[in-house]
């Protein structure tokens, strides 16, 4: 089934909404990031003048010219250190952790309102696992912004700034690169981010038949219906892994490999190992 992509700046507005109750401390660590990446492109620089110092130096000669260096060295990667390990990243992640529990609570609300029409067309589990992904995937966009995209896109440019110094024919290579790296990898992307909602798709489906079957686990036992409902676990797993030619699958708490056969029967092509 065609599932319709989220326009990527709707979701930026709906993640500015979401930060900004919380918009002084986000702002905060991403400068404390900002400011140790770019220090952090000294710190490199004396680094390499350290060794380049000593692997020249002679004996007897005075280390006039070693302790500013290292004094500056050891200031800013003390700087570094504590701004982007303690400071930056505490921050955000905080951030990100209400930011996840403040989407999930809103979605609650949001579904509290729904029509019971509505209500009655979607399983309870499915409800869930969209809630939960959707928390997840705000917070996770905003560990990813602190941790590797600020740092990105400081190394980039300082790396096209310092090489633009001493041949800006070898900075112009380097930003003809990014565009067309840049160029490639977006319709590319955009193509895995349509497999990955037709995974997460599948499992929504799956965990919403798991869940239901464990919230109503009297009325299925009562009832009899568990011989009926536990093979459609497995039709739905066996639709998850149909792309792979040869999926391999654990069977764990299997008992005497009743599950192991059965899951053999839908995934013939699959390599399966029981462990009870």
């Amino acid at each position: 089934s065609f599932i319709a992509p989220y326009p990527y700046w709707a979701l930026v507005k709906k993640l500015k909404k979401y930060i900004k109750p919380y918009a002084g401390r986000f702002w905060l660590a991403s400068l404390l990031r900002f400011s140790a990446d770019v220090i952090y492109l000294y710190t490199a620089y004396a680094l390499a003048e350290l060794i380049a110092y000593f692997t020249n130096y002679i004996i007897g000669r005075p280390l006039v010219d070693f302790w500013p260096i290292f004094i500056y060295w050891a200031t800013t990667h003390s700087y570094v250190t504590m701004a982007r390990q303690f400071g930056a990243k505490y921050l955000c992640y905080w951030v990100a952790e209400r930011v996840n529990l403040d989407s999930q609570l809103e979605a609650f609300r949001h579904l509290a309102e729904l029509d019971i029409a509505w209500h009655e067309k979607e399983n309870t589990g499915n409800k869930l696992k969209r809630i939960h992904s959707g928390g997840e995937g705000l917070e996770k966009m905003l560990r990813i912004w602190i941790d590797k995209l600020i740092e990105i896109t400081v190394n980039f440019a300082g790396m096209i700034i310092i090489m633009a110094f001493i041949d800006y024919r070898v900075a112009l290579v380097m930003v003809v690169f990014l565009l067309t790296y840049l160029f490639i990898a977006i319709p590319l992307a955009r193509r895995a981010s349509a497999a990955a909602r037709l995974v997460n798709q599948e499992e929504e489906d799956f965990d919403g038949i798991a869940f239901e079957i464990s919230n109503n686990i009297r009325s299925v036992k009562v009832m009899g219906m568990f011989p009926r409902l536990y093979p459609l676990l497995f039709a739905q797993c066996a639709r998850h892994c149909a792309a792979q030619a040869r999926p391999r699958l654990l069977s764990f708490g299997c008992s005497s490999g009743e599950e192991v056969f059965s899951l053999a029967e839908h995934l013939p092509r699959a390599v399966i190992v029981g462990v009870d």
